[in-house]
């Protein structure tokens, strides 16, 4: 692997310094309630037992679904219930001031607000995702990149 490789230092690197801003988010009141519904009846199933370590999981990310704005009806739909995040995220944005922006999220409905909202800004934005891959047009000039956190 040595003959095919080389080694740099930092010094070849020009990026500007990194910035890491955590918003903190309330959730609306809909939203909260949508959340304790999930949370309780997760509750229950691991109360009665038929909580399986898989199962489980998924439970988890349906609670992780909610904190996103979006909750799954019986019907498999996802449905809007915040947001919170999204209006943070416009006013994340619009404080950029033509800055680049990497936003990160888990789920493909996060990817999805991150592009509407740019577009609602008329700012251009990319993603790097399992379903795109554009982190070099996000090199170039575009300044927002939609980042899913299992492939960035």
């Amino acid at each position: 692997m040595a003959r095919i490789t080389i080694q740099v230092g930092r010094e070849v690197l020009d990026l500007p310094p990194a910035v890491h801003e955590t918003i903190a988010v309330e959730l609306e009141p809909k939203a909260r309630k949508a959340y304790q519904a999930l949370e309780t009846q997760i509750q229950a199933q691991i109360e009665d037992g038929t909580v399986t370590v898989s199962n489980g999981l998924v439970q988890l990310l349906r609670l992780q679904e909610a904190t996103s704005g979006s909750v799954r009806g019986d019907d498999g739909c996802m449905r809007v219930v915040s947001t919170a995040k999204r209006n943070a995220l416009r006013e994340l944005l619009e404080a950029a001031g033509g800055e680049p922006v990497v936003v990160f999220g888990r789920f493909r409905q996060d990817l999805d607000t991150v592009h509407a909202v740019a577009s609602e800004l008329g700012i251009e934005s990319c993603e790097l995702s399992g379903r795109r891959h554009e982190l070099d047009a996000w090199k170039g000039s575009i300044q927002v990149i939609a980042v899913q956190i299992q492939a960035g």
